[in-house]
């Protein structure tokens, strides 16, 4: 009797350890022109964005480095489990242009990402 409830613990407490993973929403101001720009999380490519789209990407809970071509205009982003963080990219840079990654509050930038999903 023991061992299966010592196995039944362990398997609930299995399950709960599991964590739901937070979300970087990626979005653009819009005036990228013909380019893209690509998208890193933690020096992995993690897509490329366009315009005013929108790229969600799940992430474990934990710092995470995000940039935009250039490492140089980065940030860093504490998601927590279940969080939602925003990422605005703008293009800058004056001779070569690339995407600059601003982390956004969370009201403003949900806002922006559900006007620029219902004008997909």
């Amino acid at each position: 009797m023991r061992k299966v409830a010592l196995l039944t613990l362990l398997f609930v407490l299995g399950v709960n350890a599991q964590s739901k993973p937070a979300t970087i929403h990626f979005y653009g101001d819009g005036y990228f022109g013909a380019r893209h720009v690509p998208l890193y999380i933690d020096d992995k490519k993690v897509g490329t964005l366009h315009g005013k789209e929108v790229i969600d990407v799940p992430v474990e809970a934990r710092k995470h480095t995000v940039y935009s071509g250039d490492k140089k205009s980065g940030i860093f982003v504490q998601a927590s489990e279940g969080g939602e963080y925003y990422v605005k990219v703008t293009l800058g840079g004056s001779f070569i242009l690339h995407g600059q990654v601003t982390l956004v509050d969370p009201s403003q930038g949900q806002y922006e990402v559900e006007a620029r999903r219902k004008n997909q």
